[in-house]
C-alpha cells in the first residue's frame, strides 16, 4: 500500500540577507507560493530591505548572522541556532539558496532528520580544491533545483563526484507575467517616462538593463553602438552603480570619446522596468562572462520586446534565435553591431510577430506560475519518498 504525503506544514529557506537579487526574489516567490497553498514557510537571514515585504506577504522571518563566512560560526553558532529552529517549528523541508548558510543548513536538516534541498543560483568560481570542496554544499541536496540547462551541465562538468545526474531538476526563473504585461500599458505614460529622460519620441530606443559592474558588457555595447548612423538611434544603460561611480565615470568618457554622448543615456534602476520595456524597440543583453540564467531577458520577451543576448551562459536558451531574439559575441565588436543593426531594422509586422511569440514563450517556460508550481511539486515528491523510507 503506498503512502501519501501531500506537501510540508512548514518550509525553511536560507539565505545570506533579504536585498535585491535573484536569489531574493526567488525565495520571497517560494515563500508566497507555499502561503497561498496553505502552508506556513519560513525565512532566516541576515535581514535586510526586504523583511518586510516577506512578512507582508504572510512569512515569518528569523535573524540570524547567516551572511557571516567564518567557518566557527558557520559550523558551530548557525548550525546550532538552525537546528534548533527545525525542532520548535516542526519543519518538514529546508531548502538553502547560497553557499555559507547551506553549509550551516545542511549539517542542522541532516541532524534533524529533515531533507535538505538547493538551488544552484551561480557558477560559484573556484581556483583549487578547497574552494571547490566549499562549493560543493550547493550539490549537497536531496534534489538540487538548476536555474537554467547551463548551470545543469556546469553542475555536471565540475561537481559530477559529488552528484548524478538524477538528483538535478531545472527549475527557470519566472516572471510575473501579471507585471510584465504589455496590455497594461499606457501609450501616454510611455510617450511621457522617454521625454522626461529627455529622449526624442522620434528616435528608435534600445535599452540595456543592468547593475553597472564591468562583466555586464557596458563598454563593448558603447563601441558597438558607435558604429551606428550618428543619431539613428538612442541607448539608454539602465543601472544603479552600486558605488562604481569611477566605472560610471569611465563609460561617459568613453561614450564622449566615441562621439555618442547626445545619443546615450545613463540612468538608475527604476521599479517602472515594465514602462522601460514598452518604450524600447529593443533590449541589450551583452555580458562577457556567462550569466546563470538572465532575468532581464525574460521579462523583456514577456513585454513582447526582441532582444540582442550575449552567447555566453543561459541567457540563449530564452530567446529563440531569428525568432524573438539574436545572439552575438559580446566580445566581438562587429558581431554586436551586426546584432545592433538587426534590432533597429526589424519592419512593424515581424515587430508584432515576434512580441507574440516572444510572450507565449515566456507563458509556457519562464512564467512565475511555472517555477512555483514546479518546485513545490517537487518538494512533495522528496517529501513523499522520506516519508515512506523513514
Amino acid at each position: 500500500m503506498s503512502v501519501t504525503y501531500s506537501m510540508p506544514s512548514a518550509v525553511l529557506q536560507v539565505l545570506p540577507k533579504l536585498g535585491a537579487g535573484g536569489v531574493e526574489q526567488g525565495t520571497i516567490d517560494i515563500a508566497k507560493a507555499l502561503i497561498g497553498n496553505g502552508y506556513r514557510s519560513l525565512v532566516a537571514s541576515q535581514g535586510g530591505m526586504r523583511v518586510e515585504e516577506l512578512m507582508e506577504a504572510g512569512a515569518h522571518h528569523v535573524t540570524l548572522p547567516l551572511a557571516s563566512k567564518n567557518p566557527v560560526k558557520i559550523l558551530g553558532e548557525n548550525t546550532k541556532a538552525l537546528h534548533s529552529l527545525i525542532v520548535e517549528e516542526k519543519i518538514t523541508l529546508v531548502h538553502a539558496r547560497s553557499r555559507a548558510p547551506a553549509w550551516s543548513a545542511y549539517r542542522a536538516a541532516r541532524l534533524a532528520g529533515v531533507p535538505f534541498v538547493t538551488t544552484f543560483h551561480g557558477t560559484y568560481n573556484f581556483s583549487n580544491f578547497a574552494k571547490k570542496w566549499y562549493n560543493s554544499v550547493m550539490v549537497r541536496g536531496a534534489r538540487v533545483i538548476a536555474i537554467s540547462d547551463f548551470i545543469k551541465d556546469h553542475i555536471l562538468d565540475n561537481y559530477g563526484s559529488y552528484i548524478t545526474e538524477d538528483r538535478i531538476t531545472v527549475i527557470p526563473r519566472g516572471i510575473d507575467l501579471s507585471r510584465f504585461d504589455p496590455s497594461a500599458i499606457d501609450e501616454h505614460a510611455v510617450r511621457q517616462w522617454r521625454m522626461d529622460n529627455g529622449i526624442s519620441l522620434k528616435i528608435a530606443l534600445l535599452v540595456m538593463p543592468g547593475r553597472l559592474t564591468r562583466w555586464k558588457g557596458h563598454s563593448e555595447v558603447l563601441r558597438a553602438f558607435s558604429r551606428l548612423v550618428p543619431g539613428s538611434a538612442h541607448l539608454a544603460i539602465i543601472g544603479d552603480h552600486q558605488g562604481r561611480v569611477a566605472y560610471l565615470d569611465e563609460l561617459q568618457a568613453l561614450a564622449r570619446t566615441l562621439g555618442v554622448a547626445p545619443y546615450v543615456s545613463f540612468l538608475d534602476h527604476t521599479n517602472q522596468m515594465p514602462l522601460v520595456y514598452a518604450s524600447a524597440q529593443g533590449v541589450v543583453h551583452a555580458s562577457t562572462d556567462a550569466e546563470a540564467f538572465g532575468r532581464v531577458v525574460a521579462e523583456a520577451q514577456a513585454m513582447g520586446k526582441p532582444c540582442l543576448v550575449s552567447k555566453l551562459g543561459a541567457p540563449k536558451e530564452i530567446v529563440l534565435e531569428d525568432e524573438t531574439g539574436w545572439v552575438a559575441d559580446p566580445h566581438d565588436a562587429r558581431d554586436l553591431y551586426e546584432g545592433l543593426q538587426e534590432l533597429l531594422n526589424v519592419s512593424p509586422d515581424r515587430l508584432g510577430y515576434m512580441a507574440h511569440l516572444a510572450r507565449a514563450r515566456v507563458l509556457s517556460l519562464f512564467s512565475l506560475e511555472q517555477m512555483t508550481g514546479r518546485t513545490l511539486e517537487l518538494y512533495k515528491d522528496l517529501l513523499e519518498t522520506h516519508h515512506r523510507e523513514a
